[in-house]
């Protein structure tokens, strides 16, 4: 059976990527929305010490 060996890094292809798909927009929601709520003055209730620095190192790993 040759399914194992062609057809399995394939879907673990696919897996990873979707994961780095969401990781990715994820960052990029928590980016937006951050700056969209500093940019009109609003509070936040849950602020992260050393947000922009750990977002950027989210980024690089």
């Amino acid at each position: 059976m040759a399914f194992p060996e062609k057809g399995l890094p394939v879907l673990l292809n696919i897996v990873g990527s979707t994961c780095l798909l969401v990781w990715t927009s994820a960052l990029l929601a928590q980016l937006a929305l951050r700056l969209r709520a500093e940019g009109n003055g609003t509070g936040l209730p849950l602020r992260m010490s050393g947000f922009r620095g750990s977002l950027w190192l989210a980024w690089l790993f």
